[in-house]
Order: C-alpha cells, then sequence, then structure tokens
C-alpha cells in the first residue's frame, strides 16, 4: 500500500496539466509506505520519440540525498499520462524498475485527474496494482 496527502496528489495533477501534452515525472520520497515529499523533475526524454518520461539521473540522486537527510528512501516516481489511462504502458514496461512503487496520473475525458499506483514483479515483469490510499493531510 502506498499513502499519499491530497496535497501530494494535488502537485502531481498540477505538473501534469503544465506538462501536457508531454509527460512530465518526478520522485516519491517517504517511509514506510507513506509518501512525505513529492518532488516534481524535469522530463529529460528527448522531444522527438513517443512520448514517455525520462527522470534523469541527477535529479534521482538529489531525491536520495534529500530523502537520506529526512531519514526517508525513494519509494518510487510518478508519471503522466496526459491522453491514457492509468495502467502502465507498453512503454513503461520496458522502462521500469522491478521492486519500486509507480504511480501513474491520467487525464479524463472530462479533463479530471486520477491515478493508480503500480509495481512491477521482480523476475517476471508483470505489473500489480498497488492499494493507493488518499489521506487528508
Amino acid at each position: 500500500m502506498i499513502r499519499i496527502s491530497r496535497r501530494h496528489l494535488e502537485t502531481v495533477y498540477a505538473h501534469a496539466e503544465r506538462s501536457r501534452p508531454e509527460e512530465c515525472c518526478g520522485l516519491l520520497l517517504g517511509r514506510g509506505g507513506r509518501v512525505e515529499a513529492v518532488v516534481p523533475a524535469a522530463n529529460a526524454a528527448p522531444r522527438d520519440r513517443d512520448r514517455r518520461y525520462e527522470i534523469e539521473p541527477a535529479a534521482w540522486l538529489r531525491a536520495d540525498r534529500l530523502a537520506a537527510a529526512a531519514g526517508w528512501e525513494v519509494l518510487g516516481c510518478y508519471h503522466s499520462h496526459p491522453a491514457g489511462g492509468t495502467a502502465p504502458s507498453a512503454v513503461d514496461a520496458g522502462l521500469a524498475w522491478e521492486g519500486i512503487v509507480y504511480l501513474i496520473a491520467a487525464a479524463g475525458p472530462d479533463g479530471t485527474w486520477t491515478a493508480a499506483a503500480w509495481r512491477r514483479a521482480p523476475g517476471s515483469g508483470r505489473w500489480s496494482a498497488v492499494a493507493l490510499e488518499e489521506r487528508a493531510a
């Protein structure tokens, strides 16, 4: 399970909206499955490729240092699907690391953003849903 505040989800959704039509991306920091910080990152994927995201290694390093200083860890990352659903895409499957949480935000037909969390199972490459609990604060 991953627990995330409404405020943190709104940060992800605002980043996703600003980044349209490109995908946005960032990192989720916390401990024990509880997101304590959302760290937006620049999408380093070349714009001439299929729409996708790429978090540059320097952003991962900065987030890892920030998490360590706070007694947290990098729980996973987030990205958006501006014109798709919250399920991982074939491109996501090719880029994903096993074991970390992937929060995917997607815009619905009415423009409302929703999110789902996923994890790639070690060894199989299969995705499994991770319960996403929204908390007030």
